[in-house]
């Protein structure tokens, strides 16, 4: 399972889902091996994980960020500590569990373009998501619309797992499983701490002078303002009792 979950393949026109500024941390074990950070599932669309930090966040079975045939999953500008994989994409849909399920996606896709044209409203997505323009040219069985950039991968404590991705000429040697994802240099394999301020502690603030100068551009994950506000409790707000007022 992840600590977020999607499963949005069928519904093509729902995309455009921002992860933005989370820190994931302590997900996955041996006994729990299937535990991912966010989890873009069964052929979900158009998602950004971005500006994330992901500590000790899945396992060699799973990843940081995993999912199944999923297309248009940009991951940039994230931090990965301890790791074993950052990045993992399954061709499910190659499998045998996942190929008899082809078929009734492709006819559940033709009528959710079918629907929305009817109502009018398929130049409006095509306007706010051009590359729906192109989605019955381009393979949605193993899409090559993924990217996985900008970030920072530092495993001191746990190794990485062994990935496939040299081969494809992914210059990530952190990831696993990217035959159908487009890499770049950017990203920055960290063979020391890259500055955090304490790994230890989980305190993974940057400097401007650390390794993020050398990362075009990088945007400034303020780690400091990430998680419950000051003073705010965990859960909902307990409802006023009738004739107690406060001070």
């Amino acid at each position: 399972m992840g600590a977020i979950y999607m499963n949005l393949g069928f519904t093509p026109f729902q995309r455009g889902a921002q992860i933005v500024r989370n820190f994931f941390h302590h997900l996955g074990t041996k006994e729990k091996n299937l535990v991912v950070g966010v989890y873009p599932d069964a052929s979900t669309m158009g998602v950004n994980v971005s500006q994330n930090v992901f500590y000790k966040a899945g396992t060699d079975a799973s990843a940081a960020v995993m999912g199944n045939g999923f297309s248009y999953i940009t991951t940039s500008n994230n931090i990965y500590v301890d790791c074993p994989t950052p990045f993992k994409l399954g061709d499910w849909l190659r499998e045998s569990w996942g190929v008899a399920n082809y078929p009734h996606y492709v006819s559940t896709w033709k009528a959710e373009f079918y629907k929305t044209e009817a109502a009018g409203m398929l130049d409006t997505f095509y306007e706010r998501y051009p590359e729906l323009r192109r989605f019955w040219t381009e393979d949605r069985v193993a899409p090559k619309t993924n990217s996985f950039t900008q970030s920072i991968v530092y495993n001191p404590t746990v190794p990485r797992a062994a990935g496939n991705e040299s081969k494809y000429g992914f210059e990530c040697v952190a990831c696993d499983s990217m035959s159908d994802v487009q890499g770049s240099s950017s990203v920055w394999l960290a063979v020391e701490d890259p500055g955090f301020g304490s790994v230890n502690a989980m305190n993974f603030s940057l400097s401007a002078s650390s390794v993020v100068a050398h990362i075009p551009g990088w945007v400034e994950i303020n780690f400091d303002a990430i998680g419950l506000l000051p003073g705010r409790p965990i859960g909902p707000t307990p409802t006023p009792t009738p004739g107690v007022g406060t001070r």
